[in-house]
């Protein structure tokens, strides 16, 4: 979890009370008294448990880098530099959204580093605490116990976390919380190959893109990227508490996408943890209620109508 990167209540009720009616016996007028209906609401939540109303931005945490070479705290590794591609989750879910089972399981996880063979030390993991397993002081989970962290402490090489996931039919909002500590400044090229001349051409950035499925794990061409959360700039801060963010994602409605985690540096070491990656299915549309005082013109006509139809069979 490195430092920065950002999904209500449900139930249907409505209540009806009965109209209070009437009628002058014999004369056929119409007194009426009154009728209500209380507004129904509705909520819809997917991707874990349901979000209170979106709370206030968490307080920056300023980060102070551990000594290397401090025991890892906590540190639950993934099991080799690729897992098995991971089949989407359902319609509206993210699995194992906030990573409370203590591992990276629904997501893929991919690494590779400059002279380190692809069986190294994982630097993809899900962790608890505020020690990264490279030895630098890190922010405490933003939600729950564990988070997931890209921890780059080696300074050159990328890693990449992501999921595909299915936007609900009638659209969503992806939500997450994010950090990142970076110890050298933010360069942020069109590019994740961190094999470039460290000199000419540096990189160091942090990014969560939603992505076509069909492009690469590390492609940065604009073609497959549907939308970005979270991005960092060069000049910017080279670290950012937990912080949360969010993305309207009904313009993809019914696909199926990407949601991706990348770091890539070669200049120094660079850290990132996200927590809490929720997809919230967009609510329907309530119907317009129509205005009580339109309907009485009708109510009071059919019910006028009726008396003075009992007054003609009473005088024949």
């Amino acid at each position: 979890m490195s430092t920065h990167p950002t999904l209500s209540p449900s139930g249907t009720s409505a209540s009806r009370r009965p109209s209070a009616l009437r009628l002058a016996a014999g004369t056929g007028s119409l007194l009426l008294l009154g009728a209500a209906l209380a507004p129904a609401t509705q909520a819809a939540t997917v991707g874990g448990t349901a979000a209170a109303p979106a709370a206030p931005a968490a307080t920056r945490q300023p980060f102070a880098p551990g000594p290397h070479g401090v025991a890892a705290r906590a540190a639950v590794p993934v099991s080799g530099s690729m897992r098995p591609a991971a089949t989407p989750a359902a319609a509206g879910t993210v699995t194992n959204a906030g990573f409370e089972t203590g591992d990276l399981s629904g997501f893929t996880a991919d690494q590779t580093f400059a002279g380190q063979s692809s069986g190294g030390p994982s630097h993809l993991y899900a962790y608890t605490g505020t020690v990264s397993s490279s030895g630098y002081d890190i922010p405490a989970p933003a939600e729950g116990r564990y988070a997931a962290i890209l921890d780059d402490g080696s300074g050159v090489g990328s890693e990449v976390l992501y999921q595909d996931v299915t936007i609900p039919a009638g659209g969503g909002r992806l939500s997450l919380t994010y950090a990142y500590q970076s110890f050298a400044p933010l360069a942020d090229p069109e590019s994740f190959d961190y094999t470039r001349d460290p000199n000419t051409a540096p990189v160091q950035q942090f990014r969560v893109d939603v992505v076509k499925t069909s492009a690469g794990i590390r492609s940065a061409a604009a073609g497959d990227i549907l939308t970005t959360l979270v991005r960092t700039r060069a000049g910017g801060p080279t670290s950012l508490g937990q912080t949360p963010v969010s993305a309207d994602l009904t313009p993809f409605a019914g696909q199926t996408v990407r949601i991706r985690m990348i770091t890539a540096d070669n200049q120094d070491s660079l850290l990132a943890e996200v927590d809490g990656i929720t997809l919230t299915a967009t609510p329907a549309a309530a119907l317009p209620e129509a205005p009580i005082a339109a309907l009485l013109p009708l109510g009071a006509f059919a019910l006028v109508s009726g008396g003075l139809a009992v007054r003609r069979r009473s005088h024949r």
